[in-house]
């Protein structure tokens, strides 16, 4: 009874795992960057917008970085969900899945 119970919690953990994955993102054209003092401590520092064309939404990409003392640059933050991609719901506008209506 135990190997049975052992092996449904097996199966069941291997089907929830199943379902994660992971967004894969190719962030190909650089819409902008701009440098300019964001923190106050006189040294430029830089802000880059990324599309990612070949994806069906096109998302857009923010990365913050700050320059150091050394005038290297370090990753600040960065995200993928502060700018709403050029296509929410596809190119062709129909990938919208009714069950989302309701």
């Amino acid at each position: 009874m135990k190997k049975l119970i052992l092996i449904i919690l097996t199966v069941f953990q291997l089907n929830c795992f199943a379902q994660t994955s992971k967004q894969e993102y190719n962030f190909n054209y650089k819409v902008k960057e701009v440098l300019g003092d964001l923190n106050k401590d006189d040294l430029l520092d830089k802000v880059i917008i990324t599309q990612d064309t070949l994806n069906e939404n096109a998302p857009y990409r923010l990365q913050i970085f700050f320059q150091q003392p050394d005038r290297q640059f370090k990753l600040i933050a960065t995200s993928v969900k502060m700018i709403e991609a050029q296509y929410p719901y596809g190119r062709d506008g129909y990938t919208l899945e009714i069950d989302s209506l309701i």
